[in-house]
């Protein structure tokens, strides 16, 4: 399909035609890739020959790659309905082709008026692939944070470097490639996602790289010179690349599709792969060309990935802190006010020993501290969240652990109980806070029904009246 969709080399068109008649059963899918074939290879036609490697046909009327694609068309039958209205149409074949095309046409239905050419309404303009997508079983491979890249400004640094910290768009190419419908397309494509990402808002999110296939042609003013020409926009998170060490890791890392004849590329995929913010492949076009917009979608549900990954990172650090300021503010709460109470407090648990222990009146401001640490932290998590009911009642009870602390002594239980309940709902996620809430709810409804419900004591006389007006009853 790839073939089809892009080769214009008569032997890749002709093999690839062979190929596709070799599946169990022709399938509508395909009409479009041997329409797209004959636009391709129509000017690049040749005689072929597969009976020997590197033999060449000694007769004119040996078949060609053109003609290979008719036997196709004829294998295709009905499925090749979708196409028919502009194989009809088609320009820029030899007579002896036409007609053996008129001949395959007949052999078509057309659809009638108001009739679908099949149920899935093949487009036949541009074939398009589908994205290989696991964003549960992320794709890494050892050693290739540590390969060494050249942009076209012959700045140089390490795939870790710039491929963590954000999602990334990577296509490969070549600058030599002779075929327009590969690599120079697939950086004019790159191209045209770089403005989707500007006009979104998203292009200081989401990177986007060119690789080389070829990165001892490719020097930094060939990478340069080529992008420029295909309205490539470069910056910081924008570059054209060229492995300095290590392309051999960059090659079994990402499974590329190419295959070299000495030093120069002989064979190559259309590639284009998602990379996540921490550098692993997280989704992959290959062999039939993408969708631009299907791509940003893709590269920015990777970008809500990235957020909740630092948002989960930075609430754990959160919630640390969330845990040793409660039990900062709980031991403030119960911690003596003097050397005198030590004693006796210990006492009241019958525990021996510790009213000898030291009181230590530096240990009053640290656990203040701790308590504002927590308090701090709440906060943060409630402005993140748009909940302010935690942080409202951490609020109330560091208040009451500070007040039992100058005022009175009984206002510490209270305190502790209001700042773990505080802590408790902040760290709820959003799931558990709602089926908190639906919980409340439903207490609340059922005790107003239960209120309405209960029966009023009256005495014999209202019960006499009640009885003497039933529609007032």
């Amino acid at each position: 399909l790839e073939d089809l969709d892009t080769s214009t080399h008569a032997y890749s068109v002709a093999a690839a035609a062979r190929a596709l008649r070799s599946t169990p059963k022709p399938e509508s899918r395909f009409a479009p890739f041997v329409l797209k074939a004959l636009k391709n290879v129509r000017s690049h036609d040749e005689p072929i020959s597969f009976d020997a490697y590197d033999e060449f046909p000694d007769s004119l009327d040996a078949p060609t790659a053109v003609g290979e694609l008719m036997e196709t068309l004829r294998w295709l039958g009905p499925a090749a309905r979708a196409v028919h209205s502009e194989l009809g149409q088609f320009q820029g074949l030899s007579a002896r082709h036409r007609a053996e095309l008129d001949s395959i046409l007949d052999g078509i239905a057309e659809p009638e008026d108001g009739e679908s050419a099949d149920c899935c309404q093949v487009d036949t303009a541009t074939p398009k692939g589908s994205l290989g997508w696991f964003p549960k079983l992320r794709c890494a491979c050892r050693g290739l944070d540590d390969v060494v890249f050249e942009d076209q400004d012959a700045q140089r640094f390490t795939f870790k470097q710039f491929f963590h910290g954000s999602p990334s768009i990577v296509a490969f190419f070549y600058s030599r490639c002779d075929n327009p419908l590969k690599c120079s397309l697939t950086v004019t494509k790159l191209a045209q996602i770089q403005q989707l990402l500007n006009s979104s808002g998203k292009r200081d999110q989401i990177k986007t790289a060119a690789i080389s296939y070829d990165p001892e042609f490719d020097r930094p003013e060939r990478l340069h010179q080529y992008g420029e020409d295909r309205q490539f926009r470069f910056g910081s998170d924008h570059r054209m690349l060229r492995t300095i060490r290590g392309f051999e890791t960059l090659r079994q890392s990402f499974e590329l599709g190419v295959n070299f004849s000495e030093t120069i590329v002989n064979r190559h995929r259309v590639e284009l792969f998602l990379l996540d913010s921490c550098g692993r492949i997280a989704g992959s076009f290959e062999r039939i060309r993408w969708e631009n917009e299907e791509v940003v979608d893709r590269a920015t549900e990777l970008l809500a990935d990235a957020s909740e990954a630092s948002a989960a990172k930075g609430w754990g650090r959160s919630s640390l802190a969330r845990l040793t300021g409660v039990l900062g503010a709980v031991a403030l709460a119960i911690y003596p006010k003097c050397p005198f109470c030590w004693g006796a407090y210990m006492s009241i648990f019958g525990v021996v020993g510790l009213e000898n222990l030291p009181f230590l009146p530096w240990l009053v401001p640290v656990l203040f501290g701790l308590m504002i640490v927590n308090l701090a932290s709440v906060w943060l998590r409630s402005r993140t969240t748009g909940r302010m009911t935690g942080f409202v009642l951490v609020c109330c009870g560091s208040l009451l652990i500070a007040g039992s602390r100058v005022l009175w002594p009984q206002l510490a239980i209270s305190g502790v109980a209001f700042t773990i309940v505080g802590s408790v709902l902040s760290a709820l996620d959003e799931g558990a806070y709602a089926l908190l809430g639906n919980f409340w709810r439903r207490v609340r409804t059922g005790s107003r029904k239960s209120s309405r419900r209960s029966t009023k004591v009256i005495n014999p006389g209202q019960a006499t009246n009640l009885k003497s007006s039933p529609g007032e009853s």
